[in-house]
Parts: C-alpha cells; structure tokens; sequence
C-alpha cells in the first residue's frame, strides 16, 4: 500500500493543472455561447415588443373663464372684478404614443388607481390625483392647488408600472412651469369725483399667477413730471390684478407726464419674479381735454327693431347733463349737383370738406335732428344724433360748434365739421322672428322683412317629403341652425323637395322704411302628391339670384312640439305635447328613424303625452341602423327632432340654473370655512364645514380625513374622523408660535376602503399675518351734513364710529375729535344763479383766543 501511494504522489503536477484549465475553458465556453444566444433572444424580444415615445406638456396656472379683469364704478372708473371664474387646474399629462411593434396599452391594464398613485413619484412633492386615460396610453396629474411659478418638476414612473409588452423611451421627464409675468392691461385718465378740472390716473396691472401683495406698494412708484404722487392700490380676491389709482391731478395750460414704474414682484407660490415695469400717461393741457375726437355716420336699429340713420360726435369727455344740443349740432343735406352742368350725369355730385363754403351752405337743406339714446362702452364718450335721408347716394354736412361744456368744467375750444356719406340700411330680405316652428293651428303664415331699398321679396319655398326626413338630419350640420348647411356639394335640398317660387313687391320701398309681407305655407300643405306635412326649407332674398344662395331656414308646421330627455342610462324619455294649447299629446305616434329612414324603434305615447325610449347601443344600432331622427306622427301632422345633436337645447334661462359642474367620481361635495379668515401666530384657528351627498345617502359613519398645510405646502395637522348624520364637523388648531406667515389651507377627503386618500372634497384658505398693532378705521359723520343749507352752531354733532381689524366695534377706546371752520364760496345746483359768499357775517360774537376747540372723551 504504501509503494501504491508513493506512485500517486509522484504524477506530474502540471498535467492535472493543465486538466482543469482545459475543463474552465469548455466550462466558459458554453456560457459565453448561452450569453450571446440570450442576447440575440433578449434584441429579437425586445424588436417584437411594443415601442412607445413618451410626450407632455408643461401644465400652466389656471386661466379665468373671461377677460373682464375689472368693473367699472358709477362714475366709469375701473375698479377689480372679483366675480370672475378661474378654470380648472390644468392638469400633467403624460402620453405614449406608439411607434413600432404590435399595440399594447402602456399602463398595466390591471393597474389599479392606488397602484397608480404609488408607482408614480414626482419631485418636489404636490399634492394631487393620478389617473389613467385615453385608453391606457396616458397619465394625468391634477394638482389640487394651482402650480407653483417658475419651478422645475421631475416625475417618474416605476417599471412595474408600465406593461411589460411595452418599452417606453423614457420613463423620467421634467419640466419648469411659466415664470410669473406682469401686465399693463391700461393706463388712462379719469375724471377726478368731487374735483373739478382734475383728473386721476388708473392703471390695471395683471399676473398670470397669483403674487405677494404685501410688498407691492414698495415695490411701485408713481412721478407727476418728476414728483412723487400719492397712489392707492387695490387687488382683487384672486391676487392677480392690481388697480392703482393716483392722486387727483390739477389740470394746468401745459401737458403733464404721471410715470408709473413697477419693480419686480414675486409670486405667492414658487420661484423667480416679474420683470421691471414701466408705463405712462399724459395729463394733456386745459385746451385739450374737451374736444371732438370724431364724427361718423351710421344705420342702426331702434329698440323695435324699425333702421334708423345716426350720425356720432366722439368727444373726449363726458358733456354737462344741461348741454342743449340743438344749438350746436347741426346737419345739411347737401345739394344733389354741384353745378348745373352735373345734372346730366347719372351720379349724384360725390362732395368733400374743401368744397363746403358758406354758398353751398345756403343751398343746402337742414335737416332736423334729435339726441338719441345711446348706450356707450365704458371710456367711450359717445353721442348720437338721428336724421332722415331717403334719396340715394346723398351727401350730409355735420358741424359741431365750440363753446359747449363738459361735466367737469372743461368748454370745447374749436368745434369741428365733417362731409359725410349718408348711412342707409342695408337692402335686406329676411325671415321675421326667429326659431323653426309655425303653429298649425294658427294662421298658418310666416312673416317677411324688408329694408335698404328692397323692392320685392324673392321666396324659394322647398317642401319636403316626410319620407326624407332620415336624408335631411343626415346629410346636414346643423338643421335647426339659422342657415341649414349640407355636407357635401353633389346632395342638397332640391333631391329631397319640390321647389317653389314666389315674388312679393312692396309698395313704398323707401330706404329708411320697413315692409313687411307674409307667405300663406298653408296653401302648399296638399301639393307634394298626398304628402300633406308642413315641413319646408325657405330662402329669402331682395333678388331671384340672391335667394337661389341665401341662407337656408327650416320651418315646421305643425302642432306637435317634442322634448326629449336624455336619461343616465343612456335611454331616452319624450314628451310630446299639443302647440296650440299646452295639453299632452296621446296616443301619438313615435318612431326613431335609422339612416335608411326605416324605423329600429317604434311606439306610443301614453295618456300623459309621455314615452320611453330605450338605450339604442351602438354596437347594435350602426350603419344602417344608425338613430338619426325622432319622429311625432298624428296623421298628416308631423314633427321631429335629430336623435344626436347639440341643438336645438332646453332653454334654461328663465330659470336660475346658477351652481357648479361636477367632475369627481364620488357623490360627496363638502364647503369648508374657517372661524376668521385671518391669524397670528400662537391664536386658535375653528374651521369648519358640512358635507353634503349626492346621492341622498346617509352620512353617518363615512370616513374622512382633514388636512391643515402650511405655506411651504407641509402638513401641520392631520385628523381622520367619521362624519354625523348632518354631515356637520369643526377642527380647532393652536397655531405655532413660529408658524410661517402666509396663506395656509384646510383641506378634507374622502378615503377608499384602505383608509387612503381618494378625493379632495372641500378646501378653505386662512391667512397667518405677523403681529401688527389693531389697524382701526374711523368714520365721522355730521349730522344733518347731507343736505344742502347751512347748520346751527349750537346744534352741530358729530356721529363717530370706530371699528377694529376685523370689522367689529372697538370699545373702551381714547378718542380726541377736533373741528375747523374755513370759510369758502359755495353754490346749489338750485340756485345756479347765485353764489354765497363768506365776506358778510351776521351776528356778534367772542373770540376766546383760541384757534381750535377740543374735547377728550372715552
């Protein structure tokens, strides 16, 4: 044994070396070859995968509904508009779009919405909602406050989050919001109230984000010629409009400069800040502030609808009440021809303002004129002045002579003159009245106008089949629309009508009268071949070949009028009714017409005029089948509504539709307010507020969750709580000592049954300011002060109120009153006669070497 042993230990050590380096390399071999086989395996699995692009955009601050940033005050000067509407919040939304490979949605089509929420993270944090949309392929975020200004957001989404079908390009983005803009929306001049021969400036600044306020008197500066001029400033609720407001300015011979510069202003939320301002406004000389700015002619409608011809003298200010127009406003017709020599030709003479001289003048005609009433934009100074000119192509004169005053004192220094051609009416044909149903039971006639000069109406009167009813809702836009419009050129309503032509002259087709006329439809109720329904497309028109392509008017006779009611699950209910009284209509025949004009539902309506439609479902009811009209049949009496359209609609507006639209998925709404509205540091805060539902559900026991947040958007208080039967709730919240100042909100959810957040229900915003001794306001009023005349010495009082930060009486407060006597010169809009003067004094009496008299009382 040992002599075996001694021949195993002596083999040659560098063969079995060489042995297991041959087996490491057979070994690596084979796994290099494995690794490139799961390499070509992994590249051909990910060509066949689906390949997205990823888009976004930059979500902005929210915008208002309308452009109205200011109101106007009785006296036309601007003031905040704060009953406007901010839209909603725009939303983040992340798209994938597809680029290769077989379609697959981009989200997990299992992903639920709370994997959603937890698989997205977006940096830094905003409190919001995520949701999937546009069929898998796309994400929104909506933020439950507005974005921040001029900050730059990453977000990304995890990878079990996207379908594994799917390779996306990129899974992280970023994007910076706008950066905070000002805007000098005006700077004009007013009139100053209560100061005559001044004026104010007012200047409207707008921001597309909400801004700091408290430091924008500092930041803003205002210079007459190089002065510094006192201003005001007011914002609206929403703290993106700014009206600043001068100080009355004297109105000298010379022209005056008020310079307005803004430096840069930050946002309430986010970064970076406006750019430097600067605006203008000339205060002009006394010479030009009232004067004639423009004088034009126009045709316009009364108040009943009857043209009338204006002529409009532009002034630069409001005109004293008292002003007698007719001694400064004054209009020629100008001769027909210049000369003899001209009345030949065919053409009246085409006159201009260097041919008026004091001979044409003479023989030329005045006309007689009145003020009209005229309603003005605001800042618009607008007069207007109605004459009567029938003849055609005719010229007037208008001159408007100086000396007139305006409201605040100012007189016009030189008037002004214009050559003007006369405004006439345009020569039109229409139908009288609007809408698309004529009462069968009435006279049956539907009425025309006419005006301009028009001397006949042109009716092309088209009657159509019922049978074509399914061809006129389909092939057309819009068919209760004011002009029906077909879809294409090849199909129109002379395949589906017979066509008639009819001619009505007036009798007086003066340029300034209105005629009016009347088309008997009755009479072609029986000349379609036994198809005695009253459905017509009408065009009128001043000329046969203007009315072969004026507008198309469907009229209805008939006496059957349909309301339908589109119901949450997608059935539909009728209700039809008698026109001629109001009564239901029973036992009225209905049936909704597919494309091919056949029926695919029929029925009846009950006693109550009343029938169900149940829901047509695409999938069954298409091509062929598709719904296209509704159809109220009694006999020859037939009318009918388009089974898809956006009108006609149920006018609303007798009745107070007033509230808010609703978006969220769950039925509870809630209105959350605080005790105050404005703290200090250290004070208790009480908000409060009452969920309501929906549904008309019980309440009691429903999870909630309330949310206070600081400025800086960090949770100072959280509280989970189940809500009463009535829906009714408070929080109190000590607010720090070192809490941060600014607007801070209180927020409730509803939570899902993990006890998450699911939808922001309510918010309510308070303010925390820094401390600031009470700002109290004090009113002093004398009695018997509002009237004109004099008041007795000895029965003078002074009326005092005076009230704290928040608008409550201050008691137990020190307050020192003192009053001087100036004399002045005074006059009564009575009296314009008479000024009272205070050189004369009536009675003696005892100066007590005093120059003022003051009396301390608690």
């Amino acid at each position: 044994m040992a002599t075996k042993q001694n021949r195993k230990s002596t083999k040659n050590p560098k063969r079995k070396l060489f042995s297991v380096r041959k087996i490491a390399l057979v070994v690596c071999t084979i796994v290099l070859i494995a690794g490139i086989v799961g390499v070509i395996a992994l590249r051909r699995g990910n060509d066949a995968a689906t390949k997205m692009h990823t888009t976004f955009n930059t979500p902005t601050a929210a915008t208002f509904t309308d452009t109205n940033n200011v109101m106007f005050t009785s006296d036309n000067i601007p003031d905040v508009n704060n009953a406007r509407t901010l839209s909603h919040i725009q939303p983040l939304v992340i798209s994938y779009n597809w680029t290769s490979g077989p379609y697959n949605q981009a989200v997990r089509p299992d992903a639920t919405s709370n994997d959603i929420t937890a698989g997205i993270k977006i940096s830094p944090f905003v409190r919001g909602t995520w949701a999937r949309q546009g069929g898998g392929d796309e994400l929104s975020f909506s933020p439950d406050t507005d974005w921040p200004a001029d900050t730059r957001f990453t977000v990304r989404v995890a990878d079990n989050l996207i379908n594994s079908d799917v390779a996306i390009d990129d899974k992280t983005i970023s994007f910076t919001t706008p950066r905070v803009t000002a805007t000098v929306d005006s700077f004009n001049l007013y009139p100053a109230p209560n100061a005559k021969k001044s004026v104010i400036g007012v200047a409207v600044i707008s921001f597309n984000y909400p801004i700091i306020t408290s430091e924008f008197n500092d930041k803003l500066t205002v210079k007459l010629d190089g002065t510094k001029l006192d201003f005001t400033v007011k914002f609206d609720k929403f703290r993106r409009t700014a009206i600043i407001t001068t100080a009355p300015v004297q109105i000298t011979n010379d022209d005056q400069i008020i310079r307005l510069k803004l430096n840069r202003v930050s946002p309430a939320a986010g970064n970076g800040a406006t750019q430097k301002l600067t605006a203008h406004a000339t205060v002009a000389a006394a010479d030009n502030i009232f004067k004639v700015s423009e004088i034009t002619t126009i045709a316009a409608d009364d108040t009943n609808g009857n043209a009338q011809q204006l002529v409009l003298v532009n002034m630069t200010a409001t005109a004293a009440t008292n002003t007698d127009w007719g001694k400064y406003v004054e209009i020629y017709l100008l001769p027909e021809y210049k000369t003899d020599d001209e009345k030949s030709d065919e053409n009246p003479h085409q006159w201009a303002d260097d041919e008026i001289t004091p001979d044409v003048i003479a023989h030329a005609k005045k006309i007689q004129t009145k003020l009209v009433p005229f309603v003005n934009p605001t800042g618009v100074y607008q007069y207007a002045f109605s004459y009567d000119v029938s003849a055609a192509n005719r010229f007037i004169f208008v001159r408007v002579a100086s000396g007139f005053e305006s409201a605040s004192g100012f007189y016009v220094k030189d008037g002004a003159s214009r050559v003007l051609s006369v405004a006439y009416p345009t020569r039109t044909v229409k139908i009288a009245g609007s809408g698309a149903l004529l009462s069968l039971a009435g006279d049956k006639k539907l009425g025309i106008m006419a005006r301009g000069g028009a001397t006949a109406a042109h009716v092309n009167l088209s009657k159509v089949k019922s049978s074509e009813i399914n061809h006129l809702i389909s092939q057309t836009y819009n068919i209760f629309s004011e002009n029906i419009e077909f879809k294409g050129w090849s199909f129109g309503v002379d395949d589906m009508a017979v066509v008639f032509r009819k001619t009505i002259p007036f009798s007086d087709p003066s340029m300034t009268k209105t005629n009016y006329a009347s088309i008997d439809l009755g009479a072609y109720l029986d000349r379609t071949g036994g198809d005695k329904t009253g459905i017509f497309v009408i065009q009128v028109a001043p000329d046969a070949t203007a009315a072969q392509y004026s507008d198309r008017r469907l009229i209805l006779l008939t006496n059957l009028g349909i309301i339908r009611k589109e119901n949450q699950n997608n059935s539909s209910t009728l209700f039809v009714v008698n026109l001629s009284d109001g009564t239901p209509a029973a036992d009225t025949e209905i049936n909704v017409l597919g494309r091919n004009g056949n029926a695919v539902w029929a029925g009846r309506t009950d006693d109550d005029g009343h029938a169900d439609i149940p829901e047509l479902s695409w999938n069954e009811y298409r091509d062929a089948r598709e719904p296209v009209a509704i159809v109220a049949r009694r006999g020859d009496d037939v009318s009918f509504i388009p089974y898809n359209a956006t009108a006609p609609m149920v006018d609303y507006s007798k009745f107070d539709v007033d509230g808010e639209y609703y978006y969220g998925a769950t039925p509870l709404n809630a209105f959350v307010f605080t005790d105050r509205g404005i703290y200090r540091a250290g004070e208790d805060m009480v908000a409060a507020g009452i969920v309501k539902n929906k549904s008309f559900k019980a309440l009691a026991g429903i999870p909630v969750r309330a949310e206070i947040t600081d400025p800086r958007g960090r949770d100072a208080l959280t509280k989970t709580f189940t809500l009463a039967g009535d829906g009714m709730f408070d929080i109190k919240y000590t607010i720090p000592a070192t809490a941060a100042t600014g607007e801070w909100q209180v927020r409730l959810y509803s939570l899902d049954s993990r006890g998450r957040i699911d939808t922001s229900l309510g918010v309510a915003t308070f303010r925390v300011a820094d401390f600031v001794p009470d700002n109290m306001k004090i009113t002093t009023t004398v009695a018997g002060g509002d009237t004109d005349g004099w008041i007795g010495v000895d029965g003078m009082r002074a009326n005092v109120s005076l009230r704290n930060l928040f608008g409550t009486a201050a008691t137990d407060k020190r307050i020192t009153a003192s009053a001087t006597l100036t004399p002045t010169n005074f006059t009564f809009d009575a009296f314009p006669d008479y000024v009272f003067t205070p050189n004369f004094i009536s009675g003696t009496g005892l100066a007590d070497g005093t120059a003022r008299a003051s009396q301390t009382f608690t």
